[in-house]
């Protein structure tokens, strides 16, 4: 399922803006660019949350994600 443009762009703006607050994303947006949270995508591991390399078409550029 595609993610929405809007959510890509919050996602964008949080990843460029260094002041930028944390915001909820939807689950499907997170879903969709960690290609269901794919093992194959997660790259670490912690006490609180799993790290996944994020990849869109959409995104500027990979980015990494932490789901707590």
């Amino acid at each position: 399922r595609q993610a929405s443009t809007s959510h890509i762009h919050v996602l964008e703006r949080i990843l460029l803006d260094e002041n930028a607050e944390p915001t909820d994303l939807p689950l499907s947006l997170l879903k969709g660019i960690t290609n269901g949270f794919s093992p194959a995508h997660q790259i670490g591991r912690g006490g609180f949350a799993e790290v996944y390399k994020v990849t869109s078409a959409q995104l500027v550029s990979p980015v990494l994600l932490s789901c707590a």
